[in-house]
């Protein structure tokens, strides 16, 4: 009991989008004619709270592991969750339904709690410290996007857009969690902490091809998520189809939290712990493959968007440059 309370003390920017998400899940459920302004306010207040958290989060400059090693409260979690919580609360406080032309007239509890419920994944997905918890906020991400782009129901580019979405996640998904349960039978554990102590401790020659496949592996999930080359393909196509409220959540939510997992996964796992902070190459020269990705990621996007001629795809080549970055 006293290591839930110590989690749930640490655990109240998700606390608050929780019980956001259920109270504008129970407004909608109502019926009534002042639902709409409700669950608004409800969605803003929820983010302003848990904003307001991170940064205390932040303030505090808190360590240590929650919930029994799944999560993680340190530094570089509570940095992106301010930016996290953040870019959900300027989304919601920028659009309407009624000043927008392609929400006008949709239900809008909806909306508001796949909102609340992407911003939640994504604060999981940062912070998570074992492969299970990786797997399952990253999961969460995913299917909440999924069904954010196809939000426009009756507009054909937007379920087209949605359909290539699922397509590229589940194919990236899947590669990914064969290369995680690789590295699980490898190391035994799968808690990042206690992969990296493997890691450290050497690594086999007969085993270092396999330490390779995994990373390659583990990649392609982690590149697809934050749109790097050239796991890339999804994100023109699902920026053009979907609502522009749901392209700007795209553009910030799972790319930040994905950046914030690629960081700890390979930081946390697997680098040389107590080598110094620029010292990262453990048992697998990483940074070197990170490098030919970011200079991919950085030309193709730029290249490509010379020759758009739509505003939202320009915009997604243009995201996809500054993953590179």
């Amino acid at each position: 009991m006293e290591e839930l309370l110590r989690s749930l003390a640490l655990f109240k920017p998700e606390v608050a989008l929780t019980a956001g998400l259920l109270l504008v899940v129970l407004v909608d459920s109502t019926g009534a004619a002042w639902r709409n302004a409700a669950m608004r306010t409800l969605t803003l207040a929820s983010l302003a709270v848990a904003l307001g958290f991170a940064f205390n989060l932040q303030a505090s400059a808190a360590k240590g592991a929650l919930f029994s090693g799944m999560l993680v409260v340190d530094p570089l979690g509570a940095a992106f969750k301010v930016v996290l919580v953040a870019a959900g609360l300027l989304t919601v406080l920028a659009f309407t339904f009624r000043n927008s032309r392609e929400l006008h007239g949709l239900g809008q509890g909806e909306l508001f709690a796949l909102v609340l419920a992407l911003v939640l994944s994504s604060l999981l997905l940062a912070a998570a410290n074992d492969l299970v918890m990786l797997y399952l906020a990253l999961e969460m991400v995913s299917i909440t996007s999924y069904v954010m782009v196809a939000y426009l129901k009756g507009d054909r580019m937007s379920n087209e857009a949605s359909l290539k979405y699922v397509l590229f996640g589940a194919a990236s998904t899947g590669t990914m969690l064969y290369g995680l349960s690789f590295l699980y039978g490898m190391t035994g554990t799968t808690a990042l902490p206690g992969i990296q102590e493997f890691l450290a401790g050497g690594v086999p020659e007969a085993s270092r091809f396999a330490i390779y496949a995994i990373t390659l592996l583990v990649l392609v999930g982690f590149g697809f998520k934050i749109a790097a080359v050239p796991f890339h393909f999804w994100c023109p196509d699902v920026y053009q189809g979907a609502a522009t409220p749901v392209t700007a959540l795209l553009s910030v939510l799972p790319k930040a939290a994905g950046l914030a997992i690629v960081l700890r996964f390979f930081y946390g796992a697997f680098s040389t712990a107590g080598a110094g902070p620029w010292d990262l190459e453990g048992s697998i020269g990483w940074d070197r493959l990170l490098m030919v990705l970011s200079v991919l990621t950085m030309t193709v996007g730029n290249v490509a968007a010379l020759t758009q001629t739509n505003m939202k795809r320009l915009l997604a080549y243009s995201s996809i440059a500054h993953a590179g970055y």
